[in-house]
């Protein structure tokens, strides 16, 4: 598989919320993508290649996704998301409704582990956002297995989830 459909990276610099970059082109055709890795100096990085499973190719769908310190990026889909999008979106807290940017659903996870708490315990934050999109779509129907990998950074730490 080719990874294709754009590319982020996102780091911790000098201030408490990450910077982040997200570019349309592939990763190896970015230009500025290769100019910025050569200047920005960081203890902590993401870097994120984009294959598009759900929502449309655009720079809003591009990882890192971040809300305050956090950033966080996801691999996998949400099997069928087209068919239980409606009710996952109904997951995110009316706080945080209005940072959705894309139509993927790495966003809306992040979004609705925020809403779970994932600033104090992102661990079990994480695990109820992926029970509930189990339970929908098993309410939809849906038979697939989900697919999950993600990177949580809050630049003290950094979780992996698979």
């Amino acid at each position: 598989m080719i990874n294709g459909d754009g590319c982020g990276v996102g780091w911790y610099g000098g201030r408490s919320e990450p910077g982040i970059y997200r570019g349309t082109l592939p990763a190896w055709s970015d230009a500025n993508l290769a100019s910025r890795c050569h200047q920005v100096s960081a203890p902590m990085f993401l870097a994120h290649v984009r294959s598009g499973t759900s929502g449309e190719v655009s720079m809003a769908n591009y990882h890192s996704f971040t809300v305050g310190r956090h950033l966080f990026m996801h691999n996998g889909q949400i099997s069928s998301y087209d068919r239980i999008r409606r009710s996952i979106d109904g997951m995110i807290p009316d706080t945080l409704y209005s940072r959705r940017r894309g139509n993927g659903d790495s966003e809306v996870i992040f979004l609705v582990a925020l809403g779970n708490g994932l600033n104090t315990d992102p661990v079990a934050a994480m695990a109820q956002t992926l029970r509930q999109r189990l339970n929908a779509m098993q309410g939809a129907g849906v038979e697939t297995t989900l697919r999950f990998a993600a990177i949580l950074a809050d630049s003290d730490s950094l979780l992996a989830f698979r």
